[in-house]
C-alpha cells in the first residue's frame, strides 16, 4: 500500500506539476503574446514616427524648393525689368539723338538761310548806295515807266 501510496503520490504529483508546467506555459504565452504585441505596437509607433518624420522633411524641402522658384522667378522678373529699362533708356537716347540732330540740322539751315538773306541784303544795299553814288556823280534821272512794262522789282 505504501508503494500505492507513493505511487499515487507520484501520479499526483506529476498531475500538479503537470498542471502548473500548463498554467507557466500559458503565462508564458500569453506574456510572449503581449510582448510581441507590445513590440508590434512600438514598432508601429516608431514607423508612424519615422514616416511622419520624414513627410515633415519633404514638406520641409518641398517648401525650400518652392521658396528658391519664388526667388529665381523673381530674380527673372527684376532681370527682365532691367532689360526692359535698358532698352527704352537705349530708345530714349536714340529718339532724344534724333531730334536733336534733327533741331541742329534745322538750325544750320536757319542759319544759313539767315547768312544768306543778310549777303542779299548787303548786296541790295550796295547796290542801290552805288546807283545813288553813280546818280548823284553824272546828275541823271531815270525816266518815268509806264505801268504797262514791268519793273526789275516785279519780276521776281
Amino acid at each position: 500500500m505504501a508503494l500505492a501510496r507513493k505511487k499515487m503520490e507520484k501520479l499526483r504529483f506529476a498531475e500538479k506539476q503537470a498542471t502548473r508546467q500548463k498554467m507557466i506555459d500559458r503565462a508564458c504565452e500569453e506574456l510572449n503574446k503581449k510582448q510581441t504585441s507590445e513590440n508590434v505596437r512600438l514598432e508601429r509607433q516608431v514607423e508612424e514616427a519615422r514616416i511622419k518624420e520624414d513627410n515633415e522633411l519633404q514638406m520641409r524641402a518641398q517648401k525650400r524648393q518652392r521658396q528658391r522658384e519664388a526667388i529665381e522667378r523673381s530674380r527673372q522678373i527684376q532681370l527682365e525689368l532691367q532689360e526692359q529699362r535698358r532698352k527704352a533708356d537705349v530708345e530714349e537716347n536714340q529718339r532724344l539723338a534724333l531730334h536733336y540732330e534733327q533741331k541742329v540740322k534745322e538750325m544750320e539751315y536757319e542759319e544759313a538761310s539767315e547768312q544768306v538773306a543778310k549777303k542779299e541784303k548787303n548786296r541790295e544795299v550796295r547796290a542801290t548806295q552805288r546807283l545813288k553814288r553813280w546818280r548823284s556823280d553824272s546828275g541823271w534821272r531815270p525816266p518815268r515807266r509806264s505801268s504797262s512794262r514791268p519793273t526789275r522789282r516785279s519780276w521776281g
